[in-house]
């Protein structure tokens, strides 16, 4: 009988919003209307009603509840298979926030708090496990490394884990472990080859030779592991083949 001056929704984290909570103005009148909340808050409830205002008061629609969509939940797993220039990292979406996780994997770099815009390898999407490989690392190199999974909400990390390359690449051979030293970037003959081995130096460390035939067979097996290997043809064992040349 006294005409609606105001009306709207009034919605709040609590139950029984009114107007002295949030609100948005829908006009005045009788009649259908609608209204847009926004700046909501990610993953969160709210409690809503529509109102309507008059000379004699306030009333209150029913109490109707939502659950805003977020960002998914992903756990940084273990550092494994570290090498002087690689390493695994595993991850786990165990909740999608509401909206599917349309890209999942890992974000690492030098400095702590990696993000999608550092170094990434991607594997998948949705829920579930999952393990992606750095590679191109630095030897003897702090690295930070984050799981993380994305929806239409946004992007969220895992808990930030950290790894140490090793000092120089290694690889197995019968019941010994080597350390391979880099390649001097130049061609030489086979003498020359080992008389370089033999006076090496590096980190301090001394002792180098020539690989044996078998130790180089396993070394080229193993040599996107170990790395460094260019493009050529030849490779030196230090095994001797006579004419000042090995095999």
């Amino acid at each position: 009988g006294v005409a609606v001056t105001s009306r709207g929704v009034c919605y709040s984290k609590t139950s029984n919003p009114t107007i002295s909570d949030l609100l948005v103005n829908g006009g005045t009148g009788t009649g259908s209307f609608t209204c847009s909340l926004t700046g909501l808050e990610q993953n969160t409830t709210y409690y809503v009603r529509a109102y309507a205002t008059n000379g004699v008061g306030t009333a209150y629609g029913i109490q109707k509840s939502f659950k805003t969509n977020g960002g998914p939940t992903v756990t940084t797993g273990t550092v494994s298979g570290v090498t002087s220039h690689s390493a695994i990292c595993s991850g786990n979406v165990t909740a999608d926030g509401g909206s599917s996780v349309t890209t999942r994997g890992i974000c690492w770099s030098t400095a702590p708090n990696p993000t999608i815009n550092s170094n990434t390898a991607t594997n998948g999407s949705g829920l579930g496990s999952f393990s992606c490989e750095m590679t191109d690392l630095q030897n003897n190199t702090t690295y930070y490394v984050r799981a993380y999974a994305e929806n239409s909400v946004g992007v969220s990390y895992g808990v930030e884990k950290t790894f140490t390359t090793q000092l120089l690449p290694t690889f197995q051979c019968g019941d010994y472990t080597y350390y391979v030293a880099p390649e001097p970037g130049v061609n030489m003959y086979w003498s020359d080859a080992d008389s370089y081995c033999n006076n090496l130096t590096i980190f301090g460390m001394s002792g180098w030779r020539l690989p044996t035939t078998d130790e180089l067979l396993v070394m080229y097996a193993d040599r996107y592991s170990i790395g460094g290997f260019s493009n050529k043809a030849l490779w030196w064992s230090g095994t001797y083949a006579g004419n000042d040349y090995g095999y």
